[in-house]
C-alpha cells in the first residue's frame, strides 16, 4: 500500500519521456505543417510587399604609403606594406567623415543629410592587405552608383591632404547594381518557416505536458508509474448505443 502510494505522489519528477514528446508531435503534425506553412507565406509576402528593396554599388582602393616607397627607390618592402595595412583603417575614417560624404552627395547633386549619408555608405578592410572596399546601399540604383563614384572622386584627395605622402587608388569603380541587395523573400520566407515550426512545436509540446488530464490507462502508467488491472467502461455512453447490455437490460435483469 505504501509503495503505490509513493508511486502515486510522484508526478512532479516524473522524467521527460523523448519517445512520448515524438508521438505528441505526430499527433499534432497537421497543425504544426499548417502553421509553418502559413508563417513562410505571410512572410515571403510581406518581404514582397511591404520591404522597400535596396541596391548597392561598391568601389575597391588600394593605400599606398608613397613616402617610404620613395625612399626606397621605388621598391615596396615589408614596413612599406605595413604602413599602408595601417593606413587602410585611418582611411576608413576619412572617407565616411563629414567632409568626404557631403562633397559626394553635393557632387552627385544628392540633397541628404549626413546622418542618411553616413548610414548609406559602409567600409570593410581586406586581412593582410592595403585593400579597402566602400559600399553604398541606397533605394535607388542609380544613386547607389552615383554616390559611390563619388565618394572614390573626391575621397583621394581628402586622403591626400589629411596625410602627406600617401595615396589611395582605385582598383574596380563602382558600377550600376544588377539586381537588389534586399530583402532576400526567400530567405526571410525561409527564415519566417523555421521561426513558426519552433514556437507552434514548442506551444503544442508545453500545452500537452501541463495537461494533466490522463486520457487512457497508457497515459495513466506512463504518467503515474501505476499498473492498471482493469477498467470501468462508460456506463453513459453505453446508454446511447442501442445494441449494448447496459441499453438492452435493466436493473431487475429484466430486457426493456
Amino acid at each position: 500500500m505504501n509503495e503505490w502510494q509513493n508511486n502515486v505522489q510522484q508526478p512532479e519528477e516524473r522524467e521527460i519521456d523523448i519517445f512520448r514528446l515524438l508521438q505528441i508531435i505526430w499527433k499534432r503534425a497537421w497543425l504544426i505543417g499548417l502553421v509553418t506553412v502559413i508563417c513562410c507565406v505571410a512572410t515571403y509576402l510581406y518581404s514582397a510587399l511591404f520591404i522597400t528593396p535596396t541596391y548597392r554599388s561598391d568601389f575597391t582602393a588600394y593605400v599606398d604609403n608613397r613616402m617610404t616607397t620613395a625612399e626606397n627607390n621605388g621598391m615596396t618592402t615589408t614596413t612599406d606594406l605595413n604602413a599602408s595595412i595601417y593606413l587602410t583603417y585611418l582611411y576608413e575614417d576619412i572617407i565616411v567623415s563629414r567632409s568626404v560624404l557631403n562633397d559626394a552627395a553635393k557632387q552627385c547633386g544628392l540633397n541628404i543629410p549626413y546622418k542618411s549619408l553616413k548610414s548609406m555608405v559602409s567600409t570593410s578592410v581586406a586581412d593582410d592587405a592595403a585593400l579597402i572596399t566602400v559600399s553604398v546601399v541606397a533605394t535607388d540604383p542609380q544613386v547607389a552608383m552615383d554616390l559611390a563614384a563619388a565618394i572614390a572622386d573626391v575621397a583621394p584627395d581628402h586622403v591626400a591632404r589629411m596625410k602627406e605622402g600617401s595615396s589611395m587608388r582605385i582598383l574596380d569603380a563602382p558600377i550600376l547594381p544588377e539586381g537588389k541587395n534586399a530583402p532576400s523573400n526567400t530567405k526571410n520566407a525561409m527564415l519566417g518557416a523555421v521561426v513558426g515550426f519552433v514556437l507552434i512545436t514548442v506551444l503544442v509540446l508545453v500545452v500537452d505536458l501541463v495537461n494533466d488530464i490522463v486520457r487512457d490507462s497508457e497515459e495513466l502508467e506512463h504518467r503515474y508509474n501505476v499498473i492498471v488491472i482493469g477498467t470501468i467502461p462508460d456506463l453513459a455512453s453505453a446508454d446511447k448505443d442501442q445494441g449494448s447490455y447496459a441499453y438492452a437490460y435493466g436493473k431487475a435483469g429484466k430486457k426493456q
